[in-house]
């Protein structure tokens, strides 16, 4: 399952609050990428996992202010992460422990819908706020994720967050080079700019 699924639910809320499926497509423009820096450079290290079609349920409050779900998540192979250059590929994926834990794990728990509005134009911002429970290295933790959502047309959207993490928060040991000469920086910025058309069951 894709990343995509965390961006979809401030949306859900408004247009199928009365039906819990869906199905959602990510575009191929779709992007996630990992920036961080080190004490001489900056790096990026982007997805090129392959984007696709998937299901989606939920159920929601009484209200139709927060969706609750089961099972839902994704799962990112950390073999997929380019980060430009050989080496530092190698290094993030040694650092992520990939050969014991090959994949990164995000589990959805809730999306709490933020803003008042009755509608959605085209162009207009909303915000939602998303529990998500991150796996890396083995190593679980809840983040609160701010995610941005756009309405395009033809139940096209566009989805942005933009997320820090502290790799100790995984107890993973920021990697390292030239006898210790070159050390990164173990707080990590995840970029997504996601574009997804939603089906309706």
């Amino acid at each position: 399952m894709s990343f995509l699924i965390i961006y979809l639910f401030p949306i859900l809320i408004d247009y199928v609050s009365q039906n819990s499926e869906a199905t959602y497509t990510i575009l191929p423009e779709s992007t996630l990428a990992i920036f961080g820096t080190s004490n001489i450079n900056e790096f990026k290290c982007e997805c090129k996992k392959s984007w696709g079609s998937y299901p989606i349920s939920f159920e929601t409050n009484e209200d139709a202010t927060c969706l609750y779900f089961e099972e839902v998540g994704l799962s990112i192979p950390v073999e997929s992460l380019d980060c430009r250059h050989p080496q530092i590929t190698k290094d993030l994926a040694k650092a992520l422990k990939a050969d014991h834990h090959p994949y990164i794990h995000f589990r959805v728990l809730e999306a709490i819908h933020k803003d008042q509005y009755e509608d959605l134009p085209i162009g207009q911002c909303i915000s939602t706020i998303i529990h998500v429970e991150i796996e890396i290295g083995g190593v679980v933790n809840l983040v609160n994720l701010e995610v941005d959502c756009y309405f395009l047309e033809n139940n096209m959207y566009h989805f942005s967050a933009f997320q820090e993490l502290n790799m100790c928060d995984f107890e993973i040991e920021p990697p390292t080079a030239m006898l210790g000469l070159i050390q990164v920086n173990p707080i990590i910025l995840i970029d997504i700019d996601l574009r997804v058309r939603l089906h309706y069951s």
